[in-house]
């Protein structure tokens, strides 16, 4: 998925699973392992555990249930993403996605971000 929505980003930039914390039985992504300020740091995931350590540089998404017409990824996140690549702070940007933290059932029309 990354690979076709930002396929900029190389993979010293990408936080797989194999270095998230699962010292709790869940999946936890911590931003500082990249060693960058977090106001240039962008998680987005559909795992609200796995956004409970950065939640200011989160994007909570709809899991994706192999649904053909989900757009979700490729029409509602890259204006936000734009937005982010132009904020001195993507932090201001992803505070005001107003939809953040909901998932939407499938089928739905896709909401329009509000930034």
């Amino acid at each position: 998925i990354l690979n076709h929505i930002c396929p900029f980003i190389d993979d010293n930039h990408r936080l797989y699973r194999d270095l998230c914390e699962t010292n709790t039985g869940k999946v936890k992504k911590n931003l500082s392992i990249f060693q960058r300020p977090k106001k240039d740091l962008i998680l987005i995931d559909d795992n609200i555990a796995a956004i409970e350590n950065n939640p200011q540089n989160a994007i909570r998404i709809r899991r994706w249930r192999s649904n053909k017409n989900d757009k979700f990824l490729t029409c509602w996140l890259p204006p936000i993403l734009e937005k982010c690549a132009n904020a001195d702070d993507v932090r201001t940007i992803i505070s005001k996605v107003s939809l953040q933290r909901t998932r939407f059932p499938h089928g739905l029309p896709l909401p329009q971000p509000h930034i």
